[in-house]
């Protein structure tokens, strides 16, 4: 924690992670009502299934915990595209032949009315967001607990082993990706991720999967594709270093020049 005279700025920061949160919850428990309301919009969304899957299962989740587990859930959604949307602005702003292959792809689209299968046309554009979590993957440690005994690569698993999921060897290892140190988004294209970065668990895999990653790719994708058709990419500072606190960010962000028209603006992502 912040002391002396930079201490109010480490309180502004907690009060504005304070407010966020509350918007979150607030506006969780304003659809959990709306869909008790009869709402046919608030009913099909995430917060009100849980709800009633909690319901029909006899569980003791109450409407205050749905809340928490939506707000939960809004939160690491933020976090994790947040960051893949850094790197790999920080990538293509490395990379300026790359950056122009995808700039042209990404020139064919409409994007006032590119809709997410729009966007999944663009292999180039998705192997940079790929290549991002690979390069710099977001979680790049998942502990799991085996539910029972099970046999993974020859080996006898216990049950109640906890297991550590290392996605930096995944991501590193040169049989799945080779020359795993190059940034290359045409890998997406020849098919080395597989479906929604499934090689590199990029979402989780069955009853783990990411309910949102479908939102994530939106989120990441979209934004790409209109920073790249606005804007030319350049680094604005040295390489970042990592920070790794759950999820692995730039340590103390990291500064992009963006090239509209003529005059060049830094902007700290």
């Amino acid at each position: 924690f912040l002391r002396g005279k930079l201490a109010p700025l480490q309180r502004a920061k907690t009060r504005a992670f304070k407010g966020a949160l509350q918007l979150y919850r607030s506006t969780a428990e304003a659809i959990l009502q709306r869909a008790a309301a009869g709402s046919s919009e608030a009913s099909g969304s995430l917060a009100a299934k849980l709800a009633k899957c909690a319901e029909s299962g006899g569980s003791a989740l109450t409407p205050s915990a749905v809340a928490d587990e939506m707000t939960g859930l809004l939160l690491a959604g933020h976090e994790t595209s947040s960051n893949t949307a850094t790197w790999a602005l920080h990538l293509l702003a490395t990379h300026p032949r790359e950056q122009e292959q995808v700039r042209a792809e990404v020139a064919a689209l409409d994007l006032r009315r590119a809709s997410l299968a729009d966007l999944y046309q663009c292999s180039l554009l998705q192997g940079v967001m790929f290549e991002a979590l690979r390069l710099r993957p977001t979680v790049p440690l998942v502990p799991r607990l085996a539910p029972s005994r099970a046999p993974i690569h020859g080996y006898s698993v216990a049950k109640g082993t906890r297991i550590v999921q290392n996605k930096i060897a995944i991501c590193e290892d040169a049989s799945l990706f080779p020359g795993p140190a190059r940034f290359d988004p045409s890998r997406f294209g020849r098919g080395e991720y597989g479906a929604h970065g499934a090689t590199i668990v990029a979402f989780g895999v069955g009853p783990r999967l990411c309910v949102g990653y479908r939102l994530a790719e939106a989120q990441v994708l979209s934004l790409l594709a209109h920073v790249l058709r606005d804007f030319s990419l350049s680094a604005g500072s040295t390489e970042p270093k990592e920070a790794l606190n759950v999820t692995l960010q730039p340590l103390d962000g990291l500064l992009l020049r963006l090239t509209p028209l003529s005059a060049p603006v830094a902007v700290r992502s």
